[in-house]
């Protein structure tokens, strides 16, 4: 397959906006194949394998920073990234399921007029729950998810330190507009640094990982709500950071 087309044509073919490829080409993500002698685009059959696997990958949260690591990546494979995308879109779809069921069930009782409403609510929301759970895939290797499974801790270990953290986060609340120099402050950035490196291992690609996953804003949303005071206490780390270099 060998045929060329002008971006208008390969657009329409695949399904995208003629503005869509441009801002593509633009920030280098995916440019065409050739250029006519008038320097029109020209796109390829070959062409539409990688938009297939950019649009994939940002249905799923990748941002476009991250799908051209990815695309350009040494050991990227057709094969296997497609075999990527099916587990991952696998994944979802378990989890609409499971919201769907919940819904049904729920949209049953109501119209019979059951009155034993409050499970089925209940089970609506842990559904829903369950569906806006974070999204490590875009920002996190198969490997490091991997890795991190491996060691998953115990419940009481991970209640220890999510108190560790709600402590922390209550403590600096407490002690607001102290000065960001003082010995108590560099005592409370310690804290949240031992914390992180809990998780990292002060592994150089876990640490990138992470800041790459609370860079985005709606997991940072997420994680803020589920956190009360985690924001503020943020914002004072970072205040900390800046005064001490």
């Amino acid at each position: 397959m060998n045929e060329t087309y002008r971006i208008g044509e390969f657009a329409k073919r695949a399904g995208v906006t003629v503005r869509t490829l441009h801002h593509y080409d633009h920030v280098g993500l995916f440019s065409p194949t050739q250029r006519s002698e008038s320097g029109y685009r020209l796109y390829t059959d070959a062409d539409i394998i990688r938009l297939q696997h950019i649009v994939t990958l940002k249905s799923l949260g990748f941002d476009l920073e991250k799908i051209r690591a990815t695309l350009d990546a040494p050991d990227y494979e057709l094969e296997g990234a497609l075999k990527h995308h099916i587990e991952l879109l696998e994944s979802r779809k378990a989890h609409v399921e499971k919201a769907l069921t919940a819904l049904r069930h729920a949209y049953s009782e109501v119209r019979d007029g059951r009155p034993n409403q409050w499970a089925t609510f209940v089970r609506i929301i842990e559904a829903m729950n369950t569906m806006n759970d974070f999204d490590f895939t875009p920002h996190f290797s198969a490997e490091q998810l991997a890795e991190l499974k491996a060691r998953t801790l115990a419940p009481d270990e991970q209640a220890k330190i999510s108190q560790e953290w709600a402590t922390l986060f209550r403590d600096i609340s407490d002690a607001a507009e102290m000065d960001p120099r003082s010995p108590q402050a560099v005592a409370f950035l310690a804290r949240w640094d031992a914390l992180i490196a809990g998780f990292t291992q002060r592994d150089p690609g876990l640490e990138a990982s992470l800041q790459s996953f609370y860079a985005n804003a709606d997991n940072r949303a997420k994680a803020e709500h589920g956190f009360p005071g985690m924001k503020e206490a943020a914002q004072f780390i970072q205040t900390v950071r800046a005064a001490l270099n």
